[in-house]
């Protein structure tokens, strides 16, 4: 990253939570072919799949898998804010406050249907 950033006409690729987060570099707007189109790079934007940039990080599990105390608490870990941490480390993007809060209320009621959890 410090590469690109030290010098004018460097193109780098790394990923959009790097990107985001480096001083001296701009992140570039990409075309979605799907909806025809430049999108900016955010969090925001890579959620609604708009910027194809960010690569979504999806976890899966039927309620009924929810019963079991081992797999509920590691889902719950997952949606907790002190992911954020956890998430950024490992290259992806936290989620907003508000998909967070999606999230988090997906395994507290039961329901269904797709929920990222997190992108990169």
């Amino acid at each position: 990253m410090s590469l690109v950033a030290s010098g004018s006409g460097r193109l780098g690729l790394v990923s959009l939570n790097a990107a985001l987060g480096a001083e001296g570099v701009r992140v570039l707007e990409l075309d979605n072919p799907t909806l025809t189109g430049c999108y900016a790079p955010s969090v925001e934007q890579a959620f609604d799949r708009q910027y194809p940039g960010g690569a979504r990080l999806f976890a899966y599990v039927t309620i009924s898998a929810l019963e079991n105390a081992a797999v509920a608490d590691a889902f719950a870990a997952l949606t907790a804010p002190e992911a954020a941490a956890v998430l950024d480390t490992a290259g992806f993007i936290a989620p907003t406050e508000a998909i967070a809060a999606q999230n988090a209320a997906v395994l507290a009621d039961g329901t269904t249907g797709r929920v990222s959890a997190g992108t990169s």
